[in-house]
């Protein structure tokens, strides 16, 4: 008899269309900013998704999450050796500018050689002649021969002193050009070290920043089991079966002077027949990972420009 009754107790709702109670959901969006600010943010597309999408598309997506992070560890410890490179190769060519201005090795140069012996030769002309200039105009009578014979002897003393001078800029020529050629290779391998630094900085930003929350999110693209808008307070509900396991997602964007920030959440929605209050906020943020969505969490991506 009570069998009965339960049966048809049980064939009266169905006939009456009596649902299960639904799990009802009210949230805020709202980020808090480095002065205490709450700032409300409405007009944000807010997903109710099934669990299992997202865990399985991140699960999907950690190998090449995972491939992307040992690549950049290996571009960083290739970075690393050419900065060591680099700047063993800047110490020893330091230390050989330095033996190199002591030393003077450009006195070797052929051409050099070769002209210091003709400047030597004309070196000694310049002393017989200015000498000979010197007796000239001791013993002169001035008289027109005299004047002509010491005219001539200056003249060929300026003419020589005409060529050492030209020796002499062919010799501090090649001097400064030897210079300049060793401090060029100095400079360019200075160059080569803060190229190499450079490399290294960018190859360690890259991976502290990494994974990214677009190198997870970019392609994703789960079926929407509900998906509402916050409203002007940054304001949103949910009704769905108390008995499924769902995951909330929204990404939303502040514009911050030119400067354009953006916020991931992916949270687990509660589940029972109740209604339940959340909020998407700092705390919850997908670099926080609550929930434990990630095996590597992402990292808050720079802030990117916003368009002029």
């Amino acid at each position: 008899m009570k069998s009965y009754l339960i049966l048809i107790l049980a064939s009266f709702l169905a006939l009456t269309g009596c649902k299960p109670k639904q799990t009802t959901l009210s949230g805020q969006v709202f980020i808090v900013t480095q002065g205490a600010e709450n700032v409300k943010l409405g007009d944000v597309e807010i997903l109710l998704v099934e669990k299992s999408q997202a865990t399985d598309f991140l699960q999907k997506k950690q190998s090449a999450i995972d491939l992307e992070m040992a690549s950049k560890e290996q571009d960083l410890t290739n970075t690393e050796q050419e900065v060591a490179a680099a700047s063993g190769n800047l110490d020893k060519a330091q230390t050989y500018f330095d033996w190199f201005m002591v030393n003077k090795p450009y006195k070797t140069n052929a051409d050099r050689v070769k002209i210091s012996s003709q400047w030597d030769i004309l070196l000694k002309q310049y002393i017989y002649q200015t000498n000979y200039v010197t007796r000239l105009v001791q013993n002169t009578n001035y008289d027109e021969n005299s004047m002509s014979t010491l005219t001539a002897a200056v003249n060929r003393r300026e003419e020589i002193a005409g060529k050492l001078n030209s020796l002499n800029d062919e010799l501090e020529t090649i001097k400064s050009d030897a210079i300049a050629t060793e401090k060029e290779k100095l400079e360019a391998l200075k160059a080569n070290l803060v190229k190499a630094n450079s490399n290294l900085a960018t190859a360690e930003k890259s991976l502290t920043n990494s994974p990214t929350t677009e190198d997870y999110f970019s392609d994703f693209s789960p079926a929407i089991a509900q998906k509402t808008i916050s409203d002007s307070d940054g304001k949103f509900s949910f009704s769905y079966p108390p008995d499924k396991s769902f995951a909330i997602f929204a990404r939303a964007q502040r514009a911050i002077l030119n400067k354009t920030e953006t916020y991931y959440w992916l949270i687990d929605a509660p589940t029972g027949s109740k209604a339940f209050q959340i909020l998407l906020s700092n705390n919850n943020l997908v670099f926080v990972d609550p929930d434990g969505y990630f095996k590597l969490k992402p990292k808050e991506m720079p802030q990117e420009s916003s368009a002029q």
